[in-house]
């Protein structure tokens, strides 16, 4: 009696840890599910989705060409079988934001759930994908913006995200929040050589960025460790329904070194990728975000092919260890005109083997992008992704 009172036990605490949540993505552990079922899937990329839609990057707003264009994207990805959808939830640029207080602009954006919603298409909202855009709005430093909380630009974020919260809490379409994009790409590099500082490719100053870059727009890991989780507190009081994920890359192969040994590119240890992983997914950051590319992300722990995808291990090694889920936030292969490249079929077995929850490609139905993949741009590659798809659900289900 007392073996199958506390089984039930057990069972009625799983039962009630999916209580209330049909709809919403939930975790248990490392595991993702929705109601009550295991979640694992390929998506897609397309972070323009929102600027495209509300026309955020011209003035005179969006044409009815590229409207149709961007809800064309959320049917098509399902009609190749690809449920989940990554985008901007802001503009890139300060000048993208100038009809931020009116109502048309949270408009558009209900419309792109609305449309994501009957197809059954899932969206992954990043709140501030630019790092620098509500510090240029705000003209102030970038380590302002992130240690304090009194700054301009960080009431601009507070403000920017509770807005979102409130408006898309019950949101069933909304799979679950990113705070950034890559922001821990943007860690300890105040330590650089002073020549490396000034120009860089989006001080698009007539888009209202600032003319150059200085020490001050760079933060250490710590700061930034603090920085999501007072952000994602923010996030989860305004919204306990959807997860919260730091859309963070891969760290870098120093990243632990360059943190605590101020500059150093020494490759980290296992163990000293664990612990800069566990620093930048606090609670109550729900998920462990990487974005793993050839000959940037998987030159790692001893590895030295470019076509492998090995690394991966020692990552959900990482995330295990806080006991919080992985996913592959972006890739694309190493080499778009290949069919049979390498790294992509090594990439695909790997997530697959050490149960990642998603990988999500770049970049979907962007024909300026030279990564730029459709049915029509890339017919190989869309059918490993689409066998891909089968392969990770299949995994989780037994």
């Amino acid at each position: 009696m007392k073996i199958k009172l506390a089984l039930f036990g057990v069972l009625a605490l799983l039962a009630s840890s999916f209580a209330g949540a049909d709809g919403f993505l939930t975790r248990q552990g490392t595991e993702l599910y929705m109601d009550g079922k295991p979640f694992r899937c390929v998506g897609v990329n397309k972070w323009n989705l929102f600027v495209e839609y509300a026309g955020l990057s011209s003035s005179d707003g969006a044409t009815d060409e590229a409207k149709a264009h961007a809800l064309g994207a959320i049917k098509l990805a399902k009609e190749c079988g690809f449920n989940v959808m990554r985008f901007s939830a802001a503009g890139f640029y300060p000048s993208h934001m100038i009809h931020w207080r009116d109502e048309s602009y949270f408009k558009a954006m209900d419309d792109l759930f609305d449309c994501a919603r009957k197809e059954g298409v899932y969206l992954v909202p990043v709140i501030h994908w630019n790092p620098f855009l509500f510090p240029d709005m705000a003209k102030d430093d970038v380590v302002d913006f992130v240690t304090d909380q009194t700054s301009k630009s960080r009431m601009y974020l507070n403000y920017y995200t509770i807005q979102l919260a409130d408006r898309y809490k019950d949101e069933k379409a909304l799979l679950f929040w990113e705070l950034t994009n890559e922001l821990n790409l943007e860690t300890d590099l105040m330590y650089m050589d002073e020549r490396a500082w000034g120009w860089a490719s989006i001080n698009e100053t007539a888009a209202g960025t600032a003319p150059i870059r200085v020490r001050r727009d760079h933060f250490t890991t710590d700061q930034a460790s603090s920085f999501v989780k007072k952000w994602a507190s923010l996030l989860k009081k305004h919204d306990p329904n959807h997860l919260i994920s730091g859309g963070y890359s891969a760290p870098r192969p120093a990243a632990y070194n360059l943190w605590k040994n101020k500059g150093s590119w020494q490759e980290d240890t296992l163990e000293e990728l664990c612990q800069y992983v566990k620093t930048m997914n606090p609670d109550p950051m729900d998920l462990v975000s990487v974005h793993y590319y050839s000959n940037v992300d998987n030159i790692r722990l001893g590895n030295e092919d470019p076509d492998s995808a090995v690394g991966l291990k020692g990552l959900k090694e990482a995330a295990n260890r806080i006991n919080k889920p992985i996913y592959i936030g972006e890739t694309h292969p190493k080499d778009f005109n290949n069919p049979d490249d390498k790294f992509t079929a090594n990439l695909i077995n790997d997530a697959v083997n050490y149960d990642y929850s998603m990988i999500l490609y770049w970049v979907w139905d962007i024909p300026s992008d030279g990564c730029n993949i459709t049915p029509a741009a890339r017919p190989e590659l869309v059918e490993k992704m689409k066998q891909a798809n089968k392969d990770i659900r299949k995994k989780a289900e037994k």
